[in-house]
């Protein structure tokens, strides 16, 4: 090879290696996919189905009969916005998660508010590998922009009710 083949080279390689390092950084390009959800900050995605033990954690079909779910309450998100954030409630008992269904539209700011009402719980996004534990009485939030359609299974992994897991969904609709 020739001393400029070498040069044209060694440039090409350097600005492919900077532009993964500033991809990956960035945690909102190419590489990152689709966020969903955020807790204090953004979490990936893939844009495929994910399988645990025969269990579908996310898919990117969306039931027929999916009907958005009213939120709790929705506010600007900035004063003087048009945008505005949808705030969501789901509580955590030995019965389970309620609402055990939340639909949402593409796009939308969502603000989910889970507590923990009779006990300590866990729950999970294991689609993204997110996991979050919970005292009783305890709220935790997770905000995200609905970026991917599809459906989302949020379950407990470790401090689960006596008789299992349980589990609920969020379903984003196109």
């Amino acid at each position: 090879m020739s001393r400029k083949q070498l040069i044209i080279l060694a440039v090409t390689g350097g600005f492919i290696v900077l532009v993964v390092i500033i991809g990956v950084l960035s945690g909102d390009g190419w590489l990152s996919g689709s966020s969903l959800p955020n807790v204090e900050n953004e979490s990936p995605i893939n844009g495929t189905g994910v399988m645990e033990s025969g269990r579908q954690l996310f898919t990117p079909e969306v039931p027929v009969d999916a009907v958005i779910t009213p939120p709790a309450i929705e506010a600007p998100v900035s004063p003087g916005s048009t945008a505005s954030v949808k705030i969501f409630s789901v509580s955590i008992s030995r019965n389970g998660y309620e609402p055990s269904t939340i639909t949402v539209n593409r796009g939308d700011n969502v603000d989910l508010r889970l507590t923990a009402t009779d006990g300590d719980y866990d729950w999970s996004l294991p689609a993204v590998g997110y996991y979050q534990s919970m005292k009783k009485g305890e709220m935790k939030r997770v905000v995200f922009d609905a970026a991917l359609v599809g459906t989302f299974r949020f379950e407990c992994r470790d401090l689960c009710p006596l008789g299992g897991k349980i589990s609920w969904e969020l379903i984003v609709v196109p």
